[in-house]
């Protein structure tokens, strides 16, 4: 064993719980209400560990056509199919975290998801919520049909989710710990 080959997982183990306790304090950051209304966004690290996967995905995709001329098919195809799922998880995070926006106030919740589609409703149309086991989104069924999407990581999101809880009968705690802390 090379003694870099234990430098990348260790580097993961201590930057991922760091990067999450900072997000962690974002939540709990207190938004300001302005005109009677609360807006909420992603935390701008989303957009840095976008560029991250760019930079993952081209080296990867160069990685993988180098493979490919050396006449290595199969270890070429695999790598190239990581760096196409490093591609799509950077427009994830690119996306959202330009786009993804709660806005709250005494009669409405808003919702603007990653394509910049806004959904809105009263808090008394919130009939349902589930968390979405892939994405992790925390999903609010409305009477009418409707969905709104909402990222539990949304700076201020502590503040939306007790006036959430206080508005509904939806069990908010469990939601918002199956989609922070999923296992």
């Amino acid at each position: 064993m090379s003694p870099s080959s234990w430098l990348v997982p260790f580097a993961v183990m201590v930057i991922t719980p760091l990067v999450m306790k900072a997000i962690d304090r974002k939540n709990a950051k207190a938004p300001v209400p302005v005109d009677g209304s609360v807006a909420l966004r992603l935390p701008k690290v989303f957009g840095v560990l976008g560029w991250v996967s760019v930079a993952l995905a081209a080296g990867m995709a160069y990685g993988s056509i180098s493979i490919l001329i050396n006449g290595e098919l199969g270890v070429g195809v695999f790598v190239g199919m990581i760096a196409g799922m490093f591609g799509w998880m950077a427009f994830i995070l690119l996306r959202d975290g330009r786009n993804h926006r709660l806005t709250y106030g005494e009669g409405q919740i808003s919702v603007t998801d990653g394509s910049g589609v806004t959904r809105s409703c009263a808090w008394t149309d919130v009939v349902a919520g589930r968390v979405h086991p892939l994405s992790k989104m925390i999903h609010l069924s409305t009477r009418d049909g409707g969905v709104l999407k909402i990222n539990a990581y949304l700076i201020g999101s502590d503040a939306f989710f007790a006036e959430l809880a206080r508005r509904t009968n939806l069990p908010v705690a469990e939601l918002v710990k199956q989609a922070r802390y999923p296992g």
